[in-house]
């Protein structure tokens, strides 16, 4: 079965509507020929208005199934939306589950974060007291002695940013607490490899 669009037959239709219009010329003058008696305009005026009768049935049925094929055609973009539509959605429900998940990861790192921060705080006010305990001052001047998870935010911070890659040798808040208190440290946190 062919599958004829509503534009094929519109320019069927146009092609018939030349013809009629011809066909109707052709009419007035064997009118004429034939009002003057002659019998062969008469034959040839009756075959012309015949022909003129079947072109205009003909339009009828190639406009009722124009409106068909438009309809047809509109179904069908329809039902292509529809299964667009759908895709898309699937597709959007998969990215938004995604996002939650990555959402769901974001908020743990935001979480350990939070607490490695609290740690260090408290890390750090603790060998302070115990150290202030012990009469030994530390050096006001070594970096990562004090606020050490000041330290830690702008890492993150500058990771954040995307500032990391510009400067990959930066040390790392493990490496610089290691150097502030390597007097302190024993020998098994002094060799722990960079983070």
């Amino acid at each position: 079965m062919n599958n004829i669009t509503a534009r094929g037959i519109a320019e069927t239709i146009a092609s018939l509507d030349r013809t009629v219009g011809e066909l109707e010329g052709k009419a007035k003058i064997l009118s004429l020929c034939a009002v003057e008696g002659d019998d062969v305009a008469r034959k040839g005026l009756a075959e012309v208005l015949a022909k003129i009768e079947r072109a205009k049935a003909d339009r009828v049925v190639l406009e009722n199934a124009g409106e068909a094929a438009r309809e047809r055609e509109t179904n069908a973009g329809r039902e292509a939306d529809e299964a667009d539509r759908t895709r898309c959605m699937d597709e959007a429900r998969a990215h938004a589950g995604k996002l939650v998940e990555a959402a769901a990861r974001a908020d743990a790192l935001v979480s350990a974060f939070k607490k490695a921060l609290a740690d260090l705080s408290h890390a750090e006010s603790e060998l302070r007291r115990v150290l202030s305990a012990a009469g030994a001052r530390p050096s006001e001047g070594v970096v990562g002695q004090r606020n050490i998870e000041q330290l830690a935010i702008e890492r993150m911070l500058f990771a954040l940013k995307g500032l990391d890659r510009l400067r990959p040798d930066e040390p790392s808040v493990a490496d610089r607490a290691r150097r502030a208190w390597a007097s302190l440290l024993r020998d098994d946190h002094a060799d722990e490899s960079r983070a």
